[in-house]
């Protein structure tokens, strides 16, 4: 099963005090889902390069024996982002709150390349692609 997240930003000018420029950015990826122990213990090690993958755990996650650095973003109940980690290089450990749980990781450079920031909220929509 894989779903699509996207990723609004809103961004409010107060030019004169009277009007309101609203910016809408939308970012959507394919994302895999990673749901029984097996799937989450194996992640992308066996991978040669990296995908999105959304992730339940609590307190961290590790890169040990991974080809490649990632992105990492934490989500709360709501989706909003509330930790981000760039580059996270193999042979790391990447720990949060353990308050949080949904834990998106990406190719390296996508949060940049995304402007995703901590306090944005990520839409999430499931979608079965056959």
């Amino acid at each position: 099963m894989y779903l699509v997240f996207q990723m609004q930003r809103f961004v409010s000018i107060d030019k004169s005090r009277t009007a309101w420029v609203i910016i809408f950015l939308v970012v959507e990826l394919k994302v895999k889902i990673l749901k029984n122990f097996k799937e989450k213990a194996i992640g992308l090690l066996s991978e040669k390069k990296p995908f999105p993958v959304l992730i339940r755990t609590r307190f961290g996650i590790h890169t040990f024996g991974l080809r490649f650095p990632i992105d990492v973003l934490v989500l709360d109940k709501f989706n909003k982002v509330v930790k981000i980690s760039e580059n996270l290089k193999p042979n790391r450990v990447f720990f949060w709150n353990p308050l949080y749980s949904k834990v998106i990781e990406l190719p390296k450079g996508e949060i940049r390349k995304s402007k995703i920031k901590i306090g944005e909220t990520i839409r999430i929509k499931y979608k079965v692609f056959l």
